[in-house]
């Protein structure tokens, strides 16, 4: 790990004990696929404790939360806060400073500006997507200024033809699209209890082709020369028939089971019976019309179409380009996924579910081979250079004489120092535990 500023051994040392023992924030939401869209108004017991809890079932290096705000007295180590600027030009002068006190480097923006009950709640927003995308820049300069490098959002309640505008108008505002750096959607199903992951269930249909919906706008716009590294799924959950109070904790386990764990988490996770059975499955659509096809935007008018030949494929392809979900308590004071400071049965589920998706990063499998400017490349050298020499203790799992991408490997899997999984393979050691090529270079 890289060393702390003192001069003094016992310092240094003291510095690198607690970097080799805390997770460091990582710098971006992708790779933290655990997410968890909660606030603790109403008397609904979220905490620290609570946190720190799903932390440890997780992994902190993989968990982030949100509370549709800017700021939060919720913390647990190594977890990321991502800050939200809920309506456009609200409350920019309480945007956090990146980097610090749990915030990473990603802001989220505009909370369903497509739903009259949220930011859509401002009339001209939610009729006329294309005459905001000034607003949208000018929100995330704001965040920039503060050391945001990432944008999530405008988050959508539903109506993906809403973004399809707004991206357009972004499309031609100065520096509007590369302050959009992942699609955010939302999505709550009222069917949860007898939601089943198969071809014949018309609830499954619907959630592949809700996806693909914003899978295909993301291609479109990045044919166009923007930069969308992903989608971002900040808000799902299960609500009772009437949509106005939350399903049954046994519904909701059902459809965390059936579409999280044994759909959107086989496919991450490379599960070729589920990639085979989207493949297969007919009836997979997008909605329309495009944003491009002349007609200006009409609210209520976004409407499913036959995605073609190759909507069940593109499905498969819009599962694995999801970054992130966040599971979103819509029921106070009850949470379900905490009671007091343990997990319930769904938490349990929710949480081991997620901790199965790899690190994402720049590479072929979510790996990513390190450059100087990287945070990760000074932890491995001075892990090289002083800690292994001088302390091998707090390194026992490492072989002797290890390798850069034996180390990087090592610290990735520990959460430390912000370092993703090496493209190269560690090298094996051959007699005498010597390593089989060089060491470094």
């Amino acid at each position: 790990m890289k060393p702390g500023s003192s001069n003094s051994d016992g310092s240094n040392k003291f510095r690198a004990l607690i970097l080799a023992l805390v997770a460091t924030v990582s710098d971006c939401i992708s790779g933290r696929f655990c997410g968890v869209a909660i606030h603790n108004k109403q008397g609904n017991g979220w905490s620290s404790d609570a946190l720190r809890v799903a932390s440890f079932a997780a992994g902190a290096s993989k968990l982030w939360h949100y509370n549709w705000l800017p700021s939060t007295d919720v913390h647990a180590t190594g977890v990321e806060f991502v800050p939200m600027i809920k309506f456009p030009g609200q409350a920019l002068g309480g945007v956090p400073r990146a980097g610090r006190d749990s915030v990473g480097y990603t802001m989220k923006g505009w909370n369903e500006p497509d739903d009259p009950g949220q930011a859509g709640s401002i009339h001209a927003l939610r009729m006329n997507p294309e005459g905001y995308a000034q607003a949208w820049t000018h929100d995330m300069l704001a965040a920039s200024a503060k050391g945001c490098t990432e944008f999530v959002g405008p988050a959508m309640a539903h109506d993906s033809c809403w973004l399809d505008h707004f991206l357009k108008a972004c499309d031609v505002t100065g520096r509007c699209k590369e302050h959009v750096t992942y699609l955010a959607l939302h999505r709550y199903r009222q069917d949860c209890g007898t939601y089943v992951a198969d071809s014949d269930y018309p609830g499954w249909r619907e959630d592949l082709s809700y996806i693909l919906s914003f899978y295909r706008i993301m291609r479109k716009y990045n044919r166009r020369g923007f930069q969308i590294k992903g989608l971002v799924w900040d808000e799902f959950g299960c609500l009772t028939n009437s949509f106005r109070d939350a399903a049954p904790e046994h519904h909701q386990h059902q459809y965390i089971t059936e579409w999280y764990e044994n759909t959107v988490i086989k496919v991450l996770t490379g599960d070729t019976a589920t990639v085979n059975r989207i493949k297969s499955t007919p009836w997979i659509g997008a909605s329309g019309p495009d944003a491009h096809a002349g007609q200006q935007y009409n609210a209520g008018s976004c409407r499913w179409s036959n995605g073609g030949a190759q909507a069940a494929s593109d499905a498969v392809e819009a599962i694995r380009a999801i970054k992130s979900m966040a599971w979103s308590n819509i029921h106070f004071p009850t949470h379900y996924l905490f009671r007091g400071s343990s997990l319930t049965a769904l938490g349990q589920t929710y949480f081991r579910a997620c901790s199965r998706v790899p690190v994402t990063g720049a590479g072929p499998g979510g790996c990513r081979t390190l450059v100087p400017s990287h945070e990760c490349y000074e932890h491995v050298i001075w892990a090289r250079d002083v800690g292994i020499p001088h302390h091998p203790e707090w390194y026992p799992e490492l072989p002797p004489f290890p390798t850069f991408a034996d180390i990087q490997e090592y610290l990735w899997k520990k959460g430390h120092g912000n370092c993703p999984r090496p493209c190269t393979k560690p090298l094996t050691t051959g007699t005498g535990g010597r390593p089989a090529g060089v060491v470094f270079t």
